[in-house]
């Protein structure tokens, strides 16, 4: 409801602090995705994020742990395999799913250091030209 006064710097430090504290368990698609494509690069990644942002490949792997298959087109990845493995797993009743998928570092909007996740979101429109790899094949899954 303030987005409209505030500054571009002010907006995208708001959304990275919300992000931080509140991440995806709130985070309607709908509604932070375009936030994220609106929000400027340079406010919304700490200097350290961006430094790890300017220096991935043109071409990035990246990988989504959930314990459902509607969500394989979430937009919040992460770059390192075992943080998927380890979300795909944390409920034990549920079965897990692990997903693949190498992207054009232009289609990753930011990258964030936030709970030590490294944790990359992706433009979910470009997400859907790339082939996605359910990468695994078994119900429980150890790092």
């Amino acid at each position: 409801s303030i987005k409209d006064y505030l500054s571009e710097k002010d907006f995208a430090r708001i959304l990275a602090d919300y992000w931080a504290a509140y991440g995806i368990i709130d985070a309607p698609k709908e509604k932070f995705l375009p936030w994220f494509l609106e929000a400027d690069k340079l406010y919304l990644m700490s200097k350290r994020e961006q430094n790890k942002f300017n220096a991935l490949p043109d071409m990035v792997t990246i990988f989504l742990g959930v314990d459902n298959p509607e969500y394989e087109y979430g937009f919040s990845w992460t770059l390192d395999k075992n943080i998927a493995i380890w979300f795909a797993n944390r409920y034990e009743d549920r079965k897990p799913y692990v997903y693949e998928c190498t992207v054009d570092k232009r289609d990753l909007i930011c990258y964030f250091e936030i709970r030590n996740e490294k944790e990359v979101i992706v433009d979910l429109e470009a997400l859907r030209k790339y082939e996605i790899k359910d990468i695994v094949q078994f119900n429980r899954v150890q790092v």
